[in-house]
């Protein structure tokens, strides 16, 4: 099966490859991840071609997602085997190893941290180095090793994610098409209004309409002057 499927590894179409990496993690899940260990070394380090190496570190991930915790006892050498991609010169093979991560880490849940060390650190730097959907493979990626580390540690490494992921993301009036929020503005206070009485608590963002009863009426401002 190996030797009929090897020349779509490195097919034009992604299409093709893509189903090429469904029907070997088939073929894993029926004689073995051990069997196929070998091969998969071979094609996830190809020279030759990238679309190789792409569809190798795909193969992977359709291992992890058909197999589920089976992959356990070959996870580190799984995580060793695509590992490289991260790394890779070509922007859809650092994604799909990415991504490939993610679906052994979800698969591995609540095992298997002591795996995940070798990319830890590239993963890390990656998430300041991409944009668009190469940042986002690395944050799911982060995202699902994350919660097999220990509670110190994820408590961490959550707190260090969390302002990459702030910064990244887009404000929510922006993403309607609204304009940004406004900046803070300083209200004058009333003429009338004595330091005695009580001042409301004015939203941080005070450019939004303030509710009439903040405000004097006229009537009461009567009142105050007559007194």
């Amino acid at each position: 099966m190996i030797a009929t499927m090897r020349p779509d590894i490195d097919n034009v179409d992604e299409y093709v490859r893509n189903t090429t990496a469904r029907a070997f993690s088939v073929v894993a899940s029926a004689l073995g991840v051990p069997a196929l260990l070998p091969f998969l070394k071979a094609v996830c380090q190809s020279k030759k071609s990238w679309q190789a190496r792409h569809t190798g570190i795909k193969i992977v991930q359709q291992i992890a997602i058909l197999m589920g915790c089976s992959v356990l006892p070959h996870l580190r050498s799984l995580v060793e085997i695509i590992e490289a991609g991260l790394q890779d010169e070509q922007q859809k093979v650092r994604t799909i190893t990415a991504l490939s991560l993610a679906a052994l880490a979800e698969a591995s849940s609540p095992y298997g941290i002591e795996a995940f060390d070798s990319v830890l650190k590239p993963l890390w730097k990656g998430i300041r180095q991409h944009r668009g959907k190469g940042l986002a493979a690395f944050l799911k990626a982060i995202g699902y090793i994350i919660p097999l580390m220990d509670a110190e540690y994820a408590n961490y490494y959550t707190r260090e994610v969390h302002p990459s992921l702030r910064s990244r993301a887009p404000h929510p009036r922006a993403a309607r098409g609204y304009p940004p929020t406004h900046q803070p503005t300083t209200s004058t206070p009333h003429p009338l209004r004595t330091s005695s009485s009580p001042t409301p608590h004015l939203p941080r963002h005070s450019g939004l309409p303030v509710p009439r009863s903040w405000s004097f009426s006229s009537e009461s401002s009567r009142r105050q002057t007559r007194k």
